[in-house]
């Protein structure tokens, strides 16, 4: 796995005092056993996945995947049926592709007759005008990065959220949630994003002379987003004396279930580099 990094300003400040607080962990409610939905239908033409499994014990070693379900998307005119691949995994047909400006209805009808469901607006995307990706020198840590830079016109309606994908030789680099990048147009709002470095690669992790790189846009929700900061928060951002009290993530299914059920639209640019022409 290669090591991104992308940086975020920070001000730090030196705490010279603090305070305690009694928590309540007398907690009755079911923590076990719980519908855990992980599914996506994209403006990509392919087979959609939607993944099926329950929560377990802190003590249990093997994830339980829910097998027998009846699951289905929809929208205003269409009704996708998903076939079991394989245990708890469920996908549609090759030929199935979202629409921008519907929204995606996911039903789940379990082997004991529980019914869950999803909603999921399918957002417009801009395309990218163009990427770079270029070795450069960080004189703070006195290391070389090979910086992913992106340019594209950023829509005049505030509230887009967006998520970025990078694939080298084809091959996914971001492929956890940690090390991915995502962030919401408060700050570029309508105007020209330009050299915005949104992917930074150690030089030692890229040992091919000659790279295909493709950048993916992904559009999100406001509430996928909010999805992927809670997670955030609750995993890798914690550790800070201002950590929120730990809480269960936000979901947009029904019934108890876990997770989320997302649309999303994507586009993407690609480009070839050749080191040898960094002389």
């Amino acid at each position: 796995m290669r090591t991104i990094i992308y940086l975020i300003a920070t001000i730090a400040i030196l705490l010279t005092s603090g305070c305690t607080e009694n928590l309540n962990t007398d907690y009755k409610g079911k923590s076990t056993n719980l519908l855990v939905v992980d599914g996506s239908i994209s403006t990509d033409t392919m087979a959609h996945k939607v993944i099926l499994s329950r929560t377990i014990g802190n003590d249990a070693n093997e994830t339980v995947y829910e097998s027998g379900a009846t699951v289905t998307i929809s929208d205003s005119i269409n009704i996708f049926n998903l076939t079991e691949y394989e245990p708890g995994v469920y996908v549609t047909d090759s030929t199935v592709y979202g629409i921008p400006g519907r929204t995606y209805t996911l039903n789940i009808i379990t082997e004991d007759e529980n019914t869950y469901q999803a909603t999921s607006k399918l957002n417009q995307i801009s395309a990218i005008d163009s990427i770079r990706f270029v070795k450069e020198y960080f004189k703070f840590a006195d290391m070389n990065f090979y910086k992913v830079y992106f340019y594209g016109q950023e829509p005049p309606e505030l509230g887009q959220y967006y998520l970025w994908n990078l694939y080298l030789n084809d091959s996914l680099v971001n492929d956890t949630i940690n090390e991915t990048h995502f962030e919401e147009d408060y700050l570029v709002n309508s105007s020209y994003m330009k050299d915005f470095d949104v992917y930074w690669i150690l030089e030692d992790d890229i040992r091919d002379d000659t790279i295909k790189v493709t950048l993916e846009m992904v559009s999100l929700t406001k509430e996928y987003y909010w999805y992927l900061v809670e997670v955030m928060q609750e995993t890798t951002w914690r550790g800070s004396p201002w950590d929120p009290i730990p809480a269960n993530v936000t979901t947009n299914l029904s019934e108890g279930a876990v997770g989320f059920f997302v649309a999303k639209a994507k586009t993407s640019k690609t480009i070839v580099y050749y080191k040898q022409e960094e002389e």
